[in-house]
């Protein structure tokens, strides 16, 4: 029932459906949804694109902290080993003092 008002409304306004014409309030709502679905997708597109590059930036810290581990396994075992011939300085220099 409530179409055969809006098909009247229609008509003295000259508009027809068969035509694919809307009434203005539609056209706007229209307009609208386009809007927030434009909004949508750009909103959606910059959620992959920040979930990207928080997991290019985990990567990177990944690969720093490896790095830092390695480098220093690298300096204890260098710090060893001069640890080793401070200790041998120092025992032969006492084994000659004595």
């Amino acid at each position: 029932m409530f179409k055969i008002f809006k098909k009247k409304e229609y008509e003295e306004n000259g508009e027809t459906e068969e035509k694919g014409q809307f009434p203005p309030a539609s056209q706007e709502l229209e307009g609208e949804e386009d809007s927030l679905l434009n909004e949508q997708q750009e909103l959606l597109d910059m959620k992959q694109k920040l979930n990207l590059r928080i997991a290019e930036e985990a990567d990177v810290r990944k690969r720093r902290i490896e790095t830092l581990k390695n480098e220093n396994s690298e300096l204890r075992r260098q710090c060893e080993e001069l640890t080793n011939s401070l200790n041998m300085l120092i025992r032969k220099n006492s084994a000659d003092n004595l």
